[in-house]
Order: C-alpha cells, then sequence, then structure tokens
C-alpha cells in the first residue's frame, strides 16, 4: 500500500458537511432562527437570488421580515468595507445607510452581531 493510500485510509473517506460551503440560502435554511427569512425570501420569489450563481450580501434580522429585498445587496461586502461606505443600495432599489463604529457595523441602523459568514455565492451579516 502506497504511502498516499495509508494516508488517505487513515483520514477517512468522508467530508464532514458541516465544514463545506454553502449558499447563502442553503446556510440560512440550515439554522431554524432564520426560517422567518427564508419563508419570506421564498414567498416574495427571492429564493432562487440567495441560491443562484451571482455574488450578493445578505443582511438578515431575526424574526419576521416584511421586504426581504431591503436587506439584499447584489454585491458582496465584507463588514470592514461598511467603513468607506455611507449607503449600499438593497436590491428593492432602496439606498440603506451603513456605517462602522469602532469595530462594529450597521446596517440601516441594526447592529451586526455575527459578521462576515462566507457562502458559495457571497456573504451572510446577521443583525442583532
Amino acid at each position: 500500500m502506497s504511502y498516499q493510500e495509508q494516508t488517505t485510509q487513515s483520514q477517512g473517506q468522508g467530508i464532514d458537511e458541516k465544514l463545506t460551503a454553502k449558499t447563502v440560502l442553503a446556510t440560512l435554511e440550515a439554522d431554524p432562527n432564520y426560517r422567518a427569512f427564508v419563508d419570506a425570501a421564498k414567498s416574495e420569489g427571492i429564493g432562487g437570488v440567495l441560491a443562484g450563481p451571482t455574488l450578493l450580501t445578505a443582511f438578515v434580522p431575526k424574526g419576521q421580515v416584511d421586504n426581504v429585498g431591503h436587506y439584499i445587496v447584489r454585491k458582496l461586502l465584507k463588514v470592514v468595507d461598511l467603513k468607506v461606505a455611507k449607503s449600499v443600495k438593497a436590491m428593492d432599489g432602496s439606498d440603506v445607510p451603513v456605517r462602522m463604529e469602532a469595530a462594529v457595523g450597521y446596517f440601516d441602523d441594526k447592529q451586526i452581531g455575527r459578521a462576515d459568514v462566507a457562502c458559495t455565492n457571497g456573504m451572510i451579516h446577521f443583525l442583532d
């Protein structure tokens, strides 16, 4: 048995699905805290956008959401990018104010809690 075969055998053949990158939609679907956001996105016809190939950024609040398009930006943004931006153009066409204070980002005056969750088609920032 070759060294490579021994190494592969000792490491196992499986892939830990928890460690594989997923689309924005699949990442949100995996967390029951964001079920309302996912359901609203699908009912508004935005589910396909969250699963599609276009790079985007989702600013995701907990709880009920009336207009999911307000929380989606068709551009990849890390939280550090908010330092230079005064606003971002949301999918619904609105200009949403963004800012950084110290090391904390804000989207439409909502504080970003968990930031820079990388997905295969973009980035998620979870709002507190």
